[in-house]
């Protein structure tokens, strides 16, 4: 009797799950449909948008010089009495189309554009020539503080590894050293490490200066040239490590 009475309730406990199954899948469906509708309305009405101000950017446009030539043409004709009914007309409709003292946006942006090629014209420099091919171009002459000329010659380098760092980066470069670039050969082949950095700045530049001559004097692997070493002149670090080379 019990396990035929447990059947109906197991199958009608199914049955009700099945069914919330069912809800649950038509209401993720709806849900989707909605999300998708809601999408494609706003994207019809941004269109719509930026439709609209092109439009009117274009009405404004016309109809300011169409209020321009109104106004030239009325001014004209205003000249021929003051007492005859034509000319009384057009001189209020020019007063209407256009106030006193008002200068026309549209008219002024078109009357730059139409002299700015001229003039950009007559401003335009002769190409460039490099006086030769070996001048490294930048534009002041920098020298080096802390030199190591005979670094490469020293150590008979088949490899020079220049790393461009900060002054103040003693941590840095000791980690370095203490690890890949202290190898000193690669292949069997010598490999020659040095840092390259410029003039500190700011707050205790003079202390940090002192600390890396201490270093150069150390190690031996420092260059130092007499720009100031900040994000801006990273290209000239480049170029003053080019030069170095």
């Amino acid at each position: 009797m019990l396990e035929s009475g447990s059947a109906p309730l197991g199958r009608s406990q199914k049955a009700v799950d099945a069914g919330k199954l069912q809800e649950r899948r038509r209401w993720y469906r709806f849900s989707r449909r909605q999300f998708l509708f809601l999408i494609l309305v706003l994207t019809v009405l941004y269109f719509l948008y930026n439709t609209n101000i092109k439009e009117s950017a274009g009405w404004f446009s016309s109809n300011s010089q169409r209020q321009s030539a109104v106004s030239t043409n009325t001014s004209g004709s205003g000249a021929g009495g003051p007492g005859s009914e034509h000319g009384g007309f057009a001189t209020a409709f020019s007063l209407a189309a256009s106030p006193p003292n008002r200068t026309s946006p549209v008219a002024t942006d078109a009357a730059t554009q139409r002299t700015t090629p001229s003039e950009a014209e007559k401003a335009t420099a002769p190409p460039y020539r490099s006086p030769s091919p070996y001048l490294v171009e930048y534009p002041s002459e920098y020298h080096f503080v802390v030199n190591e000329p005979e670094a490469c010659e020293r150590q008979k380098a088949f490899l020079v590894l220049v790393v461009p760092v900060a002054p103040g980066n003693r941590a840095h470069r000791d980690i370095i050293r203490n690890t890949w670039g202290g190898e000193g050969a690669a292949s069997g082949r010598a490999v020659a490490l040095l840092f390259l950095t410029g003039l500190p700045g700011g707050e205790g530049a003079a202390q940090v200066q002192e600390q890396l001559l201490l270093e150069s004097r150390q190690y031996h692997d420092l260059i130092q040239s007499d720009f100031l070493d900040c994000y801006k002149n990273l290209t000239i670090k480049t170029m003053v490590m080019m030069e170095w080379l």
